[in-house]
């Protein structure tokens, strides 16, 4: 009798260390999920983002580097720029990008004034999908 319950102590103690460890494992992955993100901010492509910021004058020039904590595991990414007001959200514009899918950052410089002209003032959403069209992550900004 004690023999077995030498045993089921055992096999109780495995299991419960084995739970552990995946409880830990199940932590790390929430942990790791909030590594996703979008930056913005002025700067050059050859230079990269030199100022981050998240409110911009209409005349500035805008870069993001979209960043993920696992490789894009895509060969395509499809952009959405929805404008926030007055508590909703609408398509001011989208566009697709190709890209290596074993990178797990992209720096893109999205709005050229020169070449696309003044923003309009307001709040905004970036919102960056995968070609499943799963959202993979997003940011904010402001024009004022």
């Amino acid at each position: 009798m004690r023999r077995s319950l030498t045993s089921l102590a055992k096999a109780l103690l495995i299991v419960l260390f084995a739970s552990a460890l995946s409880g830990c494992s199940l932590l790390t992955a929430i942990l790791e999920s909030g590594d996703d993100g979008i930056t913005f901010g002025t700067g050059t492509f050859d230079e990269g983002i030199t100022q981050e910021k998240t409110v911009f004058s209409p005349d500035d020039d805008i870069l993001f580097e979209a960043y993920t904590n696992n490789a894009f595991k895509t060969t395509s990414l499809h952009f959405i720029l929805l404008k926030d007001e007055l508590d909703s959200e609408w398509i001011y514009d989208e566009w697709d990008l190709t890209v290596d899918p074993t990178w797990n950052t992209l720096l893109y410089e999205f709005h050229l004034v020169d070449e696309y002209g003044e923003l309009e003032q307001g709040d905004y959403i970036l919102r960056m999908f995968n070609s499943d069209s799963e959202l993979m992550t997003e940011g904010t900004f402001t024009v004022s």
